[in-house]
C-alpha cells in the first residue's frame, strides 16, 4: 500500500549515497527500492497516526545524508512539503518556472513538492542535508510564506534535533512535539527573512558572477577581467567568492564545466565535440582535468555510467 502523501507522486533518482546517518522506514520502502542497503546505517519505523494527521503539521519522512556527485532527485506530484537543512557541502535546486536554487552550508530550503522539482550536488561535488517532509492539513500559509531558500540558523538546527529526538524516542506525545517543532522552523524562517537587515558585503556581485560563469563556462573566461566588470581588485574579488561560495571561480568554473562534460558524455558526444561544448578547447585538456577531478578518464566514465542508473519509480 503506497501511502497518500505518495501515492500519485512521479520520482526518478540516484541515489549516491556515501553515509546515511539516519533515516524513517515508510511502508512502501521495499516498492521503491530506492535506499541500497549497504548504505544504511540507520533506520527508524514511522508513519503517522491519526492524532499526527489532526495536527496542524505533522511529518511523513526524515532522512541524514551524505551524497556524492552522482546522486539527483527529480520528482512531481508529492502532497506536502520538504524542508532541507544543508550541514555540509552544496547543492543545485531547479524548479518548474526555471528558477535554480544554490544551496551553501548553513541555509535551509523549503520545497512545495507538487510542482516539477530536481536536485543533486553543486560545485563541492558532495552535499551532505537533513531534511525532512511534512503535510500541512490545519493551512498553508505559513509554509508557502516560507517556500524558498534562506540562511538557517542555530535555533532552526537545535529544532531538526528535535525533531529526530522525537522520531527516535515514538513516545505518546512525539507527534506533538514534532508539529510545534515544524512550526517553529517556519516560523523562525520568516522571522529570519523579516529581520535580515544586511547581505554579505558585494552579495549581489558575487551571485552575477557566478551567474556568468555559468552561463559562459563554454567560452574562455578570464578571471581578471571579471572582477574588473565588477569593480573589484582580483585578489579581492577571488577572497570573497570562496568565502561565499566555498569555492574559488576558477574551481566553480571547472567543477561546473565537468558537471556538463558528464552529462554530453552520457548522451553519447565524442570527447572531442565534449571538448568543444564546455570550455576545454581540446580532449586533451578534457582528458587531464576530467581523470583529476572524476578518478577516471571520460571515454571509461561513459563506458561505465552510459546506461540508465536510476528508476522510474512507476
Amino acid at each position: 500500500m503506497i501511502p497518500i502523501w505518495r501515492e500519485k507522486e512521479k520520482i526518478k533518482f540516484n541515489m549516491d549515497f556515501l553515509e546515511i546517518g539516519f533515516m524513517t522506514y515508510e511502508n512502501n520502502f521495499e516498492e521503491l527500492d530506492c535506499y541500497p542497503e549497504k548504505a544504511l546505517s540507520k533506520i527508524i519505523p514511522y508513519e503517522p497516526d491519526n492524532i499526527a494527521m489532526s495536527l496542524p503539521f505533522y511529518l511523513t519522512v526524515a532522512g541524514h545524508f551524505r551524497v556524492g556527485d552522482q546522486h539527483f532527485t527529480q520528482r512531481e506530484g508529492r502532497l506536502g512539503y520538504q524542508c532541507i537543512l544543508t550541514v555540509d557541502g552544496s547543492a543545485v535546486v531547479e524548479l518548474k518556472n526555471g528558477e535554480t536554487l544554490e544551496c551553501q552550508k548553513g541555509s535551509v530550503l523549503i520545497l512545495d513538492c507538487i510542482p516539477f522539482h530536481r536536485y543533486y550536488p553543486g560545485v563541492t561535488g558532495f552535499w551532505e542535508y537533513k531534511h525532512f517532509h511534512f503535510c500541512a492539513p490545519s493551512g498553508q500559509a505559513l509554509p508557502f510564506h516560507a517556500l524558498g531558500l534562506t540562511n538557517s540558523s542555530a535555533s532552526i538546527t537545535e529544532l531538526f534535533d528535535v525533531i529526530f529526538h522525537a522520531l527516535n524516542q515514538s513516545q505518546p506525545l512525539s507527534s506533538y512535539v514534532i508539529s510545534n517543532a515544524i512550526s517553529g522552523i517556519l516560523t523562525e524562517i520568516m522571522s529570519i527573512r523579516l529581520h535580515q537587515a544586511t547581505r554579505q558585503p558585494h552579495q549581489d556581485k558575487l551571485e552575477r558572477a557566478a551567474e556568468y560563469l555559468r552561463m559562459n563556462y563554454n567560452s574562455k573566461i578570464n578571471i581578471d577581467d571579471l572582477a574588473r566588470d565588477l569593480f573589484l581588485s582580483r585578489y579581492y574579488f577571488i577572497r570573497l567568492f570562496k568565502s561565499y561560495f566555498g569555492v574559488s571561480p576558477y574551481r566553480y568554473l571547472t567543477t561546473y564545466r565537468i558537471s556538463k562534460a558528464k552529462e554530453l558524455l552520457l548522451l553519447n558526444l565524442t570527447v572531442d565535440e565534449v571538448a568543444q561544448s564546455c570550455g576545454f578547447e581540446n580532449s586533451n585538456n578534457l582528458s587531464r582535468v576530467f581523470k583529476k577531478n572524476v578518478g577516471l578518464p571520460p571515454t571509461d566514465f561513459k563506458k561505465k555510467y552510459g546506461s540508465s542508473n536510476y528508476d522510474d519509480g512507476e
